[in-house]
């Protein structure tokens, strides 16, 4: 049986680098000869797509083209307010609010060419950062709802993001390029899977700390959004970072306050007369104490730069090879030792638990594949396991030109999780040298094992699991650990207390119920 499912397996990688061959061949598009476009008189116009109310803004129509370069072109500007004006630069200030519809008119002597667009002029810009794919009508409810009250809302999104160590990442490229937005806008709401969206925010604010001009979001409102509670002392934290003038945590409801409030005061009336539940984080909330000793360091580190993703997963690192040993000596279950189930829970946190168990099949596929094509030729060892990872790094580039192919994820996600991927595939000697040793059937009942102490461990730690039903997602443990990064010297005597067991594993009870139900009735 066991030889059979060899066989399915070495046919099996096989199938892995036949099949993006044959994607890649259908895809390729023919090399056709370019030749030059033809220039003609076209008329464009630079201008941004809100503008803050009594404020000058530069308009003008310098890539405008022509196919006489010496034309003399005119310029009519129409700014939609009853206010005109002539030339290829202007400035212009709205005085009034709302939508507004520009019209330039270029004229070269013989023909007319106009160009129409839509403006809108705002009294208040915030920012919405969120990696919620779920919610993508209702942040468009949202912007609707804030134009029809004067207000412009900028959404910085990752919904394609599969884990919130890629959500952190994205979102942090994506607002540092954003700096000139980030710095003009009057509030944030952050409505993110954990604190992703925070943390994002205060590696770009630390990013600019050292310049002339730095980001600062001292007389910002910050409003988080979520359906849990959030922890104080993690809040506090957050806000020891950014420094806003108020964290508020609230629920999706308190958004249409937020954006209808003129001032954080009245936004806070509001929730109080309304009867919201909210979570007020400032100055006046609370300080660490001295015996939040490590809280000061964390602070440092992630003030310094550090991202606090980095953070979370060291602190996390004692916390996954504490389960693998309640597992181990608790319960009874065997892995590759404590190292390789601890990579494979923390890849699993970076990557997301489908696209990490795809990895991983493909690694496991692949290594035994290469395995059984290799035991023919007698190579030695070193020499066959260079080859062998040199098919299983062949064998996931394959897989990423596939998922490129069918817009499984972007280019983005790919850039982040490539690490995560290859260090997955060093695991290929682990199993392969237990398949040499002891055997096919052993290796895969130690990898299922192993597998599945990573994923108990992936839950623990935080990570998210969707069975489509209901999902899945314990984020108690990681804000935890992140507030009281102290708990941390708890684990070493947790796991003291496991090296002096001695009692029955609870798979030793399973397996020996026949022997013990014979001693009780001695």
């Amino acid at each position: 049986m066991f030889r059979t499912i060899k066989k399915c397996v070495a046919a099996g990688a096989l199938l892995l680098y036949v099949l993006p061959l044959a994607v890649y061949a259908q895809d390729t598009p023919a090399i056709e000869e370019s030749t030059p476009e033809e220039v003609t008189f076209e008329v464009q116009m630079t201008a941004p797509e809100s503008i803050q109310i009594d404020k000058n803004i530069i308009f003008d129509a310098a890539k405008t083209t022509h196919p006489d370069e010496d034309a003399s072109i005119t310029y009519n500007w129409d700014f939609g307010d009853g206010n005109k004006k002539e030339g290829r630069e202007v400035v212009h200030t709205y005085t009034t609010l709302g939508q507004k519809t520009i019209t330039l008119s270029a004229n070269d002597g013989t023909e007319t060419k106009t160009i129409i667009r839509d403006i809108f002029v705002y009294k208040k810009i915030i920012v919405f950062i969120t990696d919620k794919a779920d919610i993508k009508d209702r942040v468009e409810g949202f912007k609707n709802y804030a134009r029809d009250r004067d207000t412009d809302i900028l959404v910085y999104e990752s919904y394609d993001s599969a884990t919130e160590f890629i959500t952190e990442e994205i979102l942090e490229r994506k607002l540092s390029e954003a700096i000139g937005n980030l710095k003009k806008i009057d509030e944030i709401i952050v409505w993110t899977e954990g604190h992703s969206g925070l943390n994002a925010l205060s590696r770009v604010k630390q990013n600019q700390a050292d310049l002339e001009d730095p980001l600062t979001f001292d007389d910002k409102t910050i409003l988080v959004v979520s359906d849990d509670d959030q922890a104080t002392a993690q809040l506090q934290r957050q806000y020891e970072l950014l420094k806003p003038d108020n964290i508020v945590s609230a629920k999706e409801a308190a958004i249409y306050a937020f954006i209808e409030s003129a001032t954080a005061e009245e936004f806070i009336q509001r929730m109080e007369k309304d009867g919201y539940d909210y979570q007020l984080t400032n100055a006046q909330t609370g300080q660490l104490q001295l015996w939040n000793f490590m809280s000061y360091f964390v602070n440092y580190l992630i003030d310094s730069g550090i991202p606090a993703n980095t953070v979370i997963l060291i602190l996390m690192l004692p916390v996954i090879a504490t389960m693998v040993s309640i597992m181990k000596q608790v319960v009874g279950l065997t892995t590759f030792g404590v190292y390789t189930p601890t990579i494979i829970t923390l890849t699993f946190w970076i990557l997301g638990l489908k696209f990490g168990l795809l990895t991983l099949l493909i690694v496991f596929l692949v290594g035994t594949g290469a395995r059984s094509v290799l035991k023919r030729y007698r190579l030695l060892y070193v020499p066959r396991m260079a080859i062998v990872l040199t098919s299983v790094a062949i064998a996931i580039l394959f897989m990423l030109i596939i998922s490129i192919r069918f817009n499984l994820f972007d280019a983005q996600f790919y850039s982040l999780s490539i690490f995560p991927m290859l260090i997955l595939s060093t695991l290929t000697e682990k199993f392969v040298n237990v398949q040499g040793g002891k055997g096919f059937r052993k290796a895969i009942i130690l990898s299922l094992q192993t597998v599945f102490v990573a994923i108990v461990a992936y839950i623990v730690i935080g990570g998210a699991i969707d069975l489509y039903l209901f999902k899945i997602h314990f984020t108690a443990l990681q804000g935890f650990m992140l507030a009281y990064p102290e708990v941390i010297i708890l684990i070493i005597f947790i796991n003291i207390f496991l090296g002096r067991w001695t009692g029955l594993r609870l798979l030793e009870y399973v397996r020996f119920r026949e022997v013990l139900r014979h001693v009780e009735e001695e």
